[in-house]
């Protein structure tokens, strides 16, 4: 039987009203202040919750930062404590066991970006962190908590059975102000509060479908819910995939245009800023884009936008995938895997990939083993081994690789060895001996 917990709200509308006055793009600095003043008289009935709290100490922070420059300090100070509770209100309570854990490790599970950690050590053992720093960390652990404390919160008793994921705010609004600083780079300076507006949308959103898929759970496995559906949603035509066939890429050069890529940067790399696994789960969505059947008329220029996509994730966010070998895997087995009137985009991926250095002859090695065929480039006969089992996971076959390369490594070592002892001495030029 689970015990009833208090809280300082009578009921929930009482609490959505607090998320209205903070979170709605239509609130005013008033309807802030009146959350401060709700918090802060919930505070005096009982213990709040640790989000709460570390809401409370944000909203307290904004109050006192003024344009003064004579008001700095105070300012800095308010940031950086509330900072530090929003951190080790989290962290602590899993701080179980005998050892204590990194807090860094503690906050990457509960999905807290990492260069918070960085800015609470800063303020703990070192200088206070500056204030236009501070000032960007507190707007995004608002917007960290309307996705993980409010959102999870407010739709607690919601039938999962029924959920939808949410549709992404509007695209034209991102795209329209995304041209326009592609044309103008001036406007990327006066337009910054605009394209904030327009990223904290999306935000919200990524809240939104994370209460959807996942009940709102904290983790990696909640987080990797979130981000697989994310990426779905974006690969929609009309999303990353434009909707005139023109603006996207062809099979005979697949390579994304850069004004493609330009318009859709600065969206994909906040996401990826603010959520580490987005990188992987995007990737595996267009590995398992391409490797669908098709359903209607076969479209090649929208397999080759995803090919271009494809490539363009694993040369921004390289570290994020593994590497660019790991990434190679994952293509080589989804390509293994796939019905051979779907190869040929994959094939392609493979290729772009794999060019030039010593990752063509491992594409070839993982095409062996996973049954992808050939790529173009000369395969040696010894790879030609019948595997009596498939190989489920890319990792196997990395380890599998690897350990070929490490004997071929050893061999040519002892071979160099014995070259050098059986090379007749020379004179050194110069030295007349």
């Amino acid at each position: 039987m689970q015990l009833p917990r208090r809280v300082p709200w009578t009921s929930l509308s009482e609490l959505e009203q607090v998320s209205e006055w903070i979170y709605s793009p239509d609130s005013l600095p008033q309807d802030r202040e009146r959350a401060l003043h709700r918090l802060s008289a919930w505070a005096t009935i009982t213990p709040l919750p640790s989000s709460l709290s570390a809401t409370l100490a944000l909203l307290s922070a904004l109050s006192v930062d003024t344009p003064s420059p004579s008001q700095s300090l105070p300012a800095r100070q308010a940031y950086t404590l509330a900072l530090i509770r929003l951190v080790n209100g989290l962290v602590d309570p899993l701080q179980g066991g005998m050892y204590a854990r990194p807090i860094a490790h503690i906050a990457r599970q509960l999905g807290l970006p990492g260069w918070w950690v960085e800015l609470r050590h800063q303020g703990t053992h070192e200088d206070l962190p500056g204030l236009a720093v501070l000032r960007e960390a507190a707007h995004e652990a608002l917007d960290w908590l309307y996705t993980h404390y409010f959102l999870p919160t407010l739709h607690a008793s919601a039938p999962p059975s029924h959920q939808t994921i949410p549709s992404p705010p509007p695209l034209k609004a991102y795209k329209t102000l995304a041209k326009a600083i592609a044309r103008d780079a001036s406007l990327a300076v006066r337009s910054r509060q605009e394209m904030d507006a327009v990223l904290r949308a999306f935000d919200r959103w990524v809240g939104e479908v994370r209460v959807a898929v996942s009940r709102g759970g904290w983790g990696e496995e909640g987080e990797r819910e979130t981000m697989e559906a994310v990426s779905d949603s974006l690969l929609e035509r009309g999303g990353l995939v434009p909707v005139s066939r023109k603006k996207r890429p062809t099979m005979k050069d697949p390579s994304l245009p850069s004004e493609l890529a330009t318009l859709w940067h600065r969206l994909l790399q906040h996401l990826q800023a603010n959520h580490p696994l987005f990188a992987p789960a995007l990737y595996s969505a267009l590995l398992a884009r391409l490797a669908a059947p098709v359903e209607g008329e076969e479209d090649s220029t929208l397999d080759a936008c995803l090919v271009g996509w494809a490539v363009w994730t694993v040369h921004a966010w390289e570290e994020a995938l593994g590497g660019r070998a790991e990434a190679l895997a994952q293509a080589c087995v989804a390509l293994g895997e796939t019905d051979d009137l779907r190869r040929a985009p994959l094939r392609a991926l493979v290729r772009l990939l794999s060019e030039g250095g010593e990752l063509e002859g491992r594409a070839e090695a993982l095409l062996a083993i996973s049954g992808g065929g050939r790529v173009g480039v000369r395969r040696s006969s010894f790879l030609l081994v019948p595997f009596s089992r498939r190989v489920e996971k890319w990792e196997t076959l990395m380890l599998i690789v690897q350990g070929w390369e490490g004997a071929v490594e050893e061999m040519e070592a002892r071979l160099s060895k014995l070259d050098r002892a059986v090379r007749p001495s020379l004179p050194l030029p110069g030295l007349g001996i």
